[in-house]
C-alpha cells in the first residue's frame, strides 16, 4: 500500500532529486522516471549525486555512461560538491540519509553522530563501523535544523532499501521492500495514472526500459525475483513495451578489462567440497574497487556446468555485505531453500528455484562470528575469511539437516513416525477459505497451463476436468480436485473476504500449441473467488517438526514442500501416506486436537 502519491511533489517548485554516491542503473533508472514526471508536468528538477567528502567518484562503468547517453541524461545527471541555492524540495531516490554512501550538503551536517547504543533506545547495530547508518542530526517533527543539515527546505524519501534508523527519515516517504526502487517509481507511475503499456511511444518506451534494467540489475539478472510487484513489473515492461536493442547493448557494455580479469582469476580460487558435491568460491576484484555484483552470475552459471558440482556458491565483498550467488541443478535442494538456510540471522535472499542470490551483512557476521569463534574479525581480510567459513560450514550443515518424505508412497506411512503424532480436526469456526472451480466456472479448459501469481512467487498448474484452485487461511493459493473438495468442504454463507495485501492473479494462461487465453488480474480473480469452510470431523494426524522435512510429491514435480522446525508434518487420517507440510502459524487457525478416548 503506497503512502505517499507522485501528485506531491508537484506543489514544489525548486526540487532536486539525488541519488546514492555512485549510482547504480536502479538509482539512475529511478531518478530519470522522477525526472520525466516532473517535465510532463510542466515542473523541472535538478538530478544530483554525491561522493564522500574530500573525493570525486565519478560514474565510470560503461554500461552506466551509455545508458546515461541513450535517456538524454548527460548534461542533466550531475555530481556536485554542494547545494549553492537551497531547493523547495530535496528527494532522495533509491537512498536515505544516515547511510555512508549518501552525501549530506548541508553545513551543518558533518560530522554524523554514530547511532545510539541499543540501551539508549537504538537499533541492536555495532556503533564504531564507519559504514554504518549514522543518525542524521535533524528533528523532522520540529523541522529543527533541516536547511543546515540537508540544504534543502524540506526533504523527502523513496528507498527500498532496508531502514536501520527510522528518525532519519522524513514525514514525505515511500518505503516499500521489493528488489528495486524501479519498481517503486513503476508503481507511482501506474497509480498517478500513467500506464507505460498504453500508447508506448517513443519517450514511454525509453522510461519502460529504464525501469525494466534497474529491476534486472538490481535483482542479479532477475534470479532473485520471488514473486509480487517485482515480477508484475517484468510481465508489463515486456519486450513489446521496452527497447531490447538498448538493454542488449547496456548489457554488452557490463564487463570492464579488469573485471574479465577477476573472472578468470576467480575460476581458479574454488573449495569443492565431495561429500555435499558444492563448491564455494570467492571473487576479488583487480583493481581494489567493489566488484559488480552481477558478475557473481556469470561465475556461477561456469561453475554448475561442472559435472561433480551439484551446487555452487560464488560471493564478492561489497561497502556493507558481501553478495551471493547461488545454482543448484538437483531436485532435492532448491536455490531458495539453500540461501535462506545459509544466511539465515546474518543476512537473507530469495529467487529462482535454481538461480538465486542473497547477502551476509557485515555487521551481523561480524557479532555472530564472534559469538561462534570468540574473537571479531576486524580487518577486510579476517571478514572475508569469515564470510567463507560460514558458508563452508552452512552448506555442510545444510545437506545433514533435513528428512525427506515421499507423499502417497507406501514406505512414507512407516517413515512419518506415526506412533509420535497427535490426532487432529479441522476447524469450522475460522476465517472462511476461498475457491474457484476453474473448469465449471468457464474461467479455462483442461489442459490449460497457467501461471499463477502470488507475493512468495509464481506456481505453475496444469488445468484438469476437476481443478479446483484454493485459497488458504492466510491467501496462499493451492489446487485441491473437486473429489477431495467435496469430501473436505461445504461452501459458507458470508462472502470471501482475502486475508492478505497482494491478491493473487493469473499472469500467464496457454493451452494446446501454446495459444494464449485471457489473463486474469487481481479484481477479475477476487469476482469468482467463493467462501468455503472445512466440513466437522475431517480428522488428521500430526506433529511438530524438531529438524528439517521436505516433502515432495507428483503434484510438485519440480520442487517440494519445506517445513521448519516448528511447522507440522500432517498425514491423512484415512491414508497416511498423503503427507503435506502446515507452517507453523498457520496450524492453530486451521486445526484443534481431539482426545483419542474410546478409538
Amino acid at each position: 500500500m503506497l503512502t505517499m502519491q507522485l501528485q506531491e511533489l508537484l506543489s514544489y517548485q525548486n526540487i532536486v532529486v539525488q541519488c546514492h554516491n555512485a549510482p547504480d542503473a536502479d538509482a539512475i533508472a529511478s531518478a530519470y522516471a522522477v525526472y520525466r514526471y516532473l517535465q510532463t508536468n510542466g515542473k523541472t528538477a535538478r538530478l544530483i549525486y554525491g561522493s564522500p567528502l574530500g573525493e570525486c567518484n565519478l560514474i565510470q562503468k560503461g554500461n552506466l555512461r551509455h545508458m546515461i547517453k541513450d535517456l538524454g541524461l548527460e548534461n542533466v545527471l550531475q555530481h556536485a560538491d554542494a547545494l549553492e541555492d537551497p531547493p523547495d524540495l530535496l528527494l532522495y531516490v533509491d537512498c536515505h540519509p544516515g547511510e555512508s554512501n549518501v552525501r549530506l550538503f548541508g553545513p551543518m551536517a558533518y560530522p554524523l553522530r554514530d547511532l545510539p547504543k541499543k540501551d539508549e533506545g537504538g537499533p541492536e547495530v555495532p556503533a564504531q563501523e564507519d559504514w554504518q547508518t549514522y543518525a542524521v542530526p535533524v528533528d523532522f517533527s520540529s523541522r529543527e535544523d533541516v536547511l543546515a543539515v540537508f540544504g534543502a527546505k524540506a526533504v523527502a524519501v523513496i528507498d527500498h532499501h532496508k531502514v536501520k534508523f527510522p528518525k532519519n527519515l522524513p514525514p514525505m516517504q515511500e518505503l516499500q521492500s521489493y528488489k528495486s526502487c524501479s519498481t517503486i517509481l513503476w508503481t507511482m507511475l501506474r497509480d498517478a495514472g500513467i500506464d507505460l503499456t498504453q500508447n508506448p511511444g517513443k519517450s514511454r518506451k525509453l522510461l519502460a526500459t529504464a525501469l525494466y534494467y534497474g529491476l534486472y540489475t538490481d535483482s542479479s539478472e532477475l534470479q532473485e525475483l520471488s514473486g509480487g510487484q517485482d515480477s508484475d513489473l517484468l510481465d508489463k515492461l515486456n519486450s513489446e513495451n521496452r527497447n531490447e536493442n538498448l538493454i542488449f547493448r547496456w548489457n554488452t557494455a557490463s564487463l570492464s578489462l579488469a573485471e574479465m580479469k577477476s573472472v578468470g582469476q576467480a575460476l581458479f580460487q574454488y573449495d569443492y567440497y565431495d561429500s555435499g558435491r558444492f563448491a564455494i568460491m570467492e571473487m576479488k576484484s583487480a583493481d581494489g574497487c567493489y566488484l559488480d555484483q552481477n558478475l557473481l552470475g556469470i561465475i556461477g552459471d561456469l561453475l554448475i556446468r561442472v559435472d561433480k558440482i551439484d551446487t555452487c556458491v560464488a560471493f564478492c565483498e561489497q561497502a556493507t555485505c558481501f553478495r551471493l550467488s547461488v545454482r543448484t541443478c538437483t531436485p532435492e535442494a532448491l536455490a531458495t531453500d539453500i540461501i535462506k538456510f545459509i544466511t539465515a540471522g546474518v543476512g537473507g535472499g530469495g529467487g529462482h528455484p535454481r538461480k538465486t542470490g542473497g547477502d551476509l551483512e557485515k555487521d551481523k557476521l561480524r557479532v555472530a562470528f564472534e559469538a561462534w569463534c570468540g574473537f571479531r574479525p576486524e580487518t577486510d581480510e579476517d571478514l572475508c575469511l569469515a564470510a567463507r567459513q560460514l558458508l563452508a560450514d552452512r552448506m555442510r550443515a545444510y545437506y545433514s539437516s533435513f528428512d525427506v518424505f515421499r507423499s502417497g508412497r507406501d514406505e512414507t506411512s512407516q517413515k512419518i513416525g506415526l506412533d509420535a503424532m497427535d490426532l487432529y480436526e479441522k476447524r469450522t469456526d475460522g476465517s472462511p477459505i476461498g475457491y474457484i472451480p476453474v473448469t465449471e466456472e468457464g474461467l479455462y479448459a483442461p489442459g490449460t497451463v497457467l501461471t499463477i501469481r502470488s507475493l512468495e512467487g509464481d506456481m505453475v498448474e496444469t488445468v484438469s476436468e476437476d481443478t479446483y484452485l484454493m485459497f488458504g487461511v492466510d491467501g496462499e493459493p493451492y489446487t485441491n480436485s473437486r473429489k477431495a473438495f467435496l469430501a473436505q468442504y461445504e461452501d459458507a454463507p458470508e462472502p470471501y473476504v482475502f486475508p492478505g495485501q497482494y491478491l493473487p492473479h493469473i499472469t500467464s494462461a496457454k493451452c494446446a500449441g501454446d495459444a494464449q487465453q485471457e489473463k486474469l488480474d487481481a479484481d477479475a480473480l477476487q469476482a469468482h473467488i467463493h467462501a468455503c469452510r472445512p466440513k466437522p470431523g475431517h480428522r488428521v494426524h500430526a506433529r511438530k517438526l524438531l529438524r528439517r522435512a521436505k516433502v515432495f510429491s507428483d503434484r510438485r514435480p519440480d520442487g517440494y514442500l519445506l517445513g521448519e522446525p516448528g511447522d507440522w508434518l500432517v498425514a491423512r487420517a484415512g491414508n497416511t501416506s498423503h503427507v503435506h507440510i502446515v507452517k507453523a502459524e498457520s496450524f492453530p487457525k486451521l486445526y484443534f486436537q481431539v482426545s483419542t478416548d474410546g478409538d
